[in-house]
């Protein structure tokens, strides 16, 4: 037997619901959408209620609650760039959005493509990482779209406090920075305790690149199986172009048979399982504008030693959560690496510290609520002027 309500209460709860949609802001983010940040970001604002969300993407990807538009964006032919640019900006006004979001530049990086946001307003460019600190002497040319974009932006939003120190080279001091990180809140720690099979697990999860510092890794951790009375391994989640090299100088070093190599992990459900997996995470890296894989760990209890470089510092405090090694120093890793694989209630101690640190600094209430935040000040900002 269906429940029919008076028609005035219908009336009502149909204009109540009219009024919530119309309170929700218009976002039409410009990203790429088989990016795990843009997936990450996209899905935790259309879950907040508060948005209503378009992503522009030259790449299709089922997102949660965000409505896809899957276009073409760069073109080498300059032609078809420009036929790409007149049909996105048609799309552009059909959307009618409050607010036009560039996530990250990788969509825009071309002379061509940069022009897609010309007359954007108003619009907001967020920063990643190697979009602005790509580890190399910038060209002339990725400079000259590097400042073009961000002349444009109503405010720029970096990951980390150190990527907004790079950014600011690229902008006038007129643009507002603001430092917003990403939610994490699907990485906690595990229900059951770390299964170590009486080893002590030394993880990485990186793409095998020289600037992610495998190399120092695999070195430190040689030298710590000299010196440390545990039974250690060591489990590296990634490929890239050094892992052949890499893995001649695991057998070179004497190593082989205590490192896992297990390739890529993709999704949130796997790299979760693999923290869950390891009882130590290292980031030895020469470089790192956020460290994404920093904040996740920690979210899960592992202690982390890392670098002193770019933005972990704002991720591990020396001592407390983790180590902090200067870069390249392959006997200051190997020295953590024994100290944490034979303390285990210092393991802990540092991996219940992290926890606290990324429920402070990674809740969706203090990214994403963060986010919404900035949206509306920005509409508040262009009503009262």
């Amino acid at each position: 037997m269906g429940l029919h309500l008076p028609a005035a209460l219908e009336k009502f709860i149909c204009r109540r619901s009219q009024v919530m949609e119309k309170s929700k802001i218009r976002i039409c983010m410009i990203s790429e959408a088989i990016s795990s940040h843009t997936q990450r970001i996209t899905e935790s604002l259309a879950s907040s209620g508060g948005v209503e969300l378009h992503l522009v993407s030259s790449y299709h990807a089922e997102i949660k609650g965000v409505v896809m538009h899957q276009m073409p964006i760069y073109d080498g032919n300059p032609l078809k760039q420009m036929i790409n640019i007149r049909r996105i900006r048609k799309l552009f006004k059909e959307i009618g959005p409050d607010i036009y979001h560039l996530f990250g530049l990788f969509s825009v990086s071309s002379i061509g493509s940069m022009r897609l946001v010309n007359g954007l307003s108003p619009l907001i460019v967020s920063v990643w990482g190697s979009d602005i600190d790509s580890g190399a002497e910038a060209s002339f040319k990725s400079t000259l779209i590097r400042k073009y974009i961000l002349s444009k932006a109503s405010l720029v939003i970096s990951v980390s406090e150190y990527l907004a120190g790079e950014t600011r080279k690229y902008i006038s001091p007129k643009i507002r920075i603001e430092v917003i990180s990403w939610p994490i809140h699907e990485f906690h720690p595990p229900e059951k305790a770390r299964p170590g099979n009486g080893k002590i697990c030394i993880g990485f999860a990186k793409k095998l690149y020289a600037l992610s510092g495998p190399d120092i890794l695999l070195k430190a951790f040689a030298a710590a199986k000299s010196i440390s009375k545990q039974d250690i391994l060591l489990r590296i989640a990634g490929d890239g172009a050094m892992e052949s090299e890499l893995k001649k100088m695991a057998d070179q070093l004497g190593v082989a048979d205590s490192v896992e190599w297990l390739g890529r992990i993709e999704g949130k459900k796997h790299m979760r399982a693999f923290y869950h997996s390891v009882d130590i995470l290292a980031m030895p890296s020469r470089r790192e504008s956020f460290g994404m894989s920093a904040a996740e760990a920690s979210a899960t209890g592992l202690p982390i030693i890392a670098s002193r470089v770019g933005g972990l510092p704002e991720i591990v405090e020396d001592g407390v959560n983790g180590f902090l090694v200067e870069s390249e120093n392959v006997q200051g890793f190997a020295k953590a690496i024994s100290t944490l694989a034979g303390d285990p209630e210092l393991r802990i101690k540092m991996g219940q510290k992290g926890v606290e640190m990324a429920g402070r600094k990674f809740s969706t209430e203090a990214t994403v609520g963060k986010l919404i935040s900035a949206y509306r000040q920005i509409l508040e900002t262009r009503r009262t002027t």
